[in-house]
């Protein structure tokens, strides 16, 4: 099968941090060892080996004052083979100003994400912060489920973003990781069928009754594929979408028709 590819999901830091960063997370990684070493240039190497056209590359600030140095990086890499989402604070003050520089420097998205951000999702001082995100058209990217680094945390629970998609019905969120990290049962419990967009990296791991009840319950027109790479191998991620026993037209929209269609609906140029 030969297919465009659009990876929805993965993560790159400047070249000065790059190896600090990815030294520091592969400390709590676990079993789960970095595939590239974590700058820009190492991504595009590995999506020439996978056969991938594009990437989102999924920033985190996980202070205020990394926002705008964020924002900034990412105006410098974006390109037609990296697609940046922006990032905020959700405890800054100066969130709605940051969403609007994003906004303003064309990122179709923003990722967020509980742990590292220090919030549950669906606590309500953040309302207005997706209230405001809705208002400005732009995705989020989300982490679901639990995370390797923080163990028994609930933080990020499926249940939880059915709160927010019932509150605001035309948000537009990816529930990163097949809907929810090791919390897949949940995932059918609370997320399948509902309007929200899922990302399959680990898909590989989701158990094979699971992974068969999302793709034949689930819109198949909301299933992204994403790797979070470098945790996981691009090229891996591939063929495991690649052996699913679905039919070719589904295969390419998890490739990349459902991606586009996204990124159109925020008014992205690709």
């Amino acid at each position: 099968m030969n297919t465009k590819i659009i990876d929805v999901h993965t993560h790159a830091f400047p070249d000065f941090l790059a190896e600090k960063a990815i030294f520091s997370l592969a400390e709590n990684s676990k079993e789960y060892k970095p595939f590239t070493d974590g700058t820009i240039n190492g991504l595009l190497e590995s999506m020439k080996k996978s056969g991938i056209e594009k990437s989102f590359i999924a920033n985190i600030a996980t202070k205020p004052e990394q926002v705008i140095p964020i924002l900034d990086w990412s105006k410098k890499i974006h390109s037609n083979k990296i697609i940046p989402l922006g990032s905020i604070y959700p405890k800054s003050d100066t969130w709605k100003n940051d969403i609007d520089l994003i906004k303003a420097a064309g990122l179709p998205g923003i990722k967020l994400h509980p742990m590292y951000q220090d919030f549950y999702i669906d606590e309500k001082f953040i309302y207005p912060i997706f209230e405001y995100i809705c208002e400005k058209n732009l995705f989020i990217l989300m982490h679901s489920g639990y995370d390797i680094a923080f163990p028994d945390d609930k933080r990020a629970f499926p249940y939880r973003i059915l709160n927010i998609i019932r509150f605001f019905p035309d948000i537009k969120i990816i529930a990163a990781h097949v809907g929810g990290w090791r919390d897949w049962e949940n995932v059918v419990k609370y997320l399948v069928g509902e309007e929200i967009f899922i990302e399959t990296s680990f898909i590989g791991n989701v158990d094979d009754k699971i992974r068969k009840i999302i793709l034949k319950k689930h819109d198949r027109n909301k299933i992204l594929f994403g790797t979070d790479s470098p945790w996981l191998n691009q090229k891996d991620e591939v063929q495991e979408i690649l052996n699913l026993k679905i039919s070719a037209d589904f295969k390419e929209k998890i490739f990349f028709k459902n991606a586009e269609s996204l990124l159109k609906s925020v008014s992205y140029g690709i």
